[in-house]
């Protein structure tokens, strides 16, 4: 059984020059997920709708994504495959998850690794529910959030 981890960091972001008054001095809040105590993927943003989105469902889910939010730019032509299994939540993605460093693309394929993780739901719940809580009491309305164009609003909904 493998651990999970979802970690998040909020770091300054002072806009320099900007008639823009009420972004001044705005934070910028950066997810990572964790794995068995290691970062994975920590060149790609979270795209948390995502990764709520494969806690109640199977299918393909791109997590891990460009800051722009298409995860093709960053070179993400798979995501990852979610399946769920009682209390359990598989998870199943090649390693590098992109292509972007590994020309071409179909060498990519075929120098990428299959991994594959099993997470108990309860403890994937019970993380995410207590970061997204963390999160919420140190940052703002001015918030940055990834992928790009993610608000503190959608934070809120999820």
């Amino acid at each position: 059984m493998n651990t999970f981890k979802l970690k998040f960091s909020v770091e300054p972001f002072a806009l320099k020059s900007t008639d823009d008054s009420e972004n001044c001095g705005t934070q910028w809040a950066d997810q990572e997920i964790w794995i068995d105590g290691v970062c994975v993927e920590a060149s790609h943003i979270v795209d948390l709708n995502e990764l709520i989105n494969s806690l109640s469902q199977s299918g393909e889910f791109f997590i891990f994504t460009c800051e722009c939010g298409i995860a093709g730019c960053a070179g993400i032509e798979e995501g990852v495959q979610v399946s769920h299994e009682s209390e359990l939540i598989h998870w199943n993605l090649l390693n590098p998850v992109s292509s972007y460093d590994i020309k071409p693309r179909n060498e990519w394929r075929n120098r990428a690794t299959k991994i594959s993780y099993v997470f108990e739901r309860k403890q994937m719940l019970e993380n995410i529910i207590a970061t997204f809580a963390d999160m919420k009491k140190q940052t703002g309305k001015y918030t940055h959030y990834t992928p790009f164009g993610f608000k503190r609003e959608d934070f809120d909904n999820l």
